[in-house]
């Protein structure tokens, strides 16, 4: 089973991301039925795409459109509230706070279904809160951009389209 987080998603409706190219690849190579997304990224994807800058905007509408066409392919997870409940408190225990939980929640799906790989442009955030599947994420290098959060693009996109195309080069080898 393959597991793909929010972070791969937006790109696919996205045209003009940064990341289009290779999620779009991926999704379109999956085998139908054979891949999930927790429940929650369907509410952070509408919530994504629904409030992106002026231009890249999409409608409700158009965004509900989208997350339907993801459905066709994929299986969303869903936790129980004891799960959730756990996660919470794994959180906890690690120390992380704020939007980490969020990941938390996608990674304590992909626990839930055994995903046997699993596919994010978030590999900083998931490995530290999930360093015992790191294997399970392919080509999985740790770039640190220095005074970069969740949202590099803007605050760093020299240094994160540098990182992008080191790697990408590295996948053609």
């Amino acid at each position: 089973m393959i597991f793909l987080d929010t972070s791969v998603l937006i790109p696919v409706a996205q045209v003009s991301h940064v990341h289009h190219r290779p999620s779009s690849d991926l999704f379109n190579f999956l085998e139908k039925k054979k891949t999930s997304v927790s429940a929650h990224t369907l509410a952070e994807v509408y919530s994504t795409l629904t409030a992106m800058p002026p231009g890249k905007r999409l409608t409700p509408d158009e965004t509900v459109v989208a997350i339907e066409t993801f459905l066709r392919r994929l299986s969303a997870v869903s936790l129980s509230p004891d799960e959730y409940l756990e996660t919470i408190r794994n959180t906890a225990r690690l120390g992380h706070t704020s939007g980490m939980i969020y990941d938390a929640l996608h990674l304590a799906c992909a626990r839930k279904i055994n995903a046997d790989l699993i596919y994010t442009w978030n590999v900083k955030n998931f490995r530290s809160l999930a360093p015992d599947l790191a294997d399970k994420i392919p080509n999985a290098k740790l770039i640190v951009i220095p005074d970069a959060s969740h949202i590099v693009t803007v605050e760093a996109p020299d240094a994160l389209n540098e990182a992008l195309l080191t790697f990408l080069d590295g996948l053609s080898r």
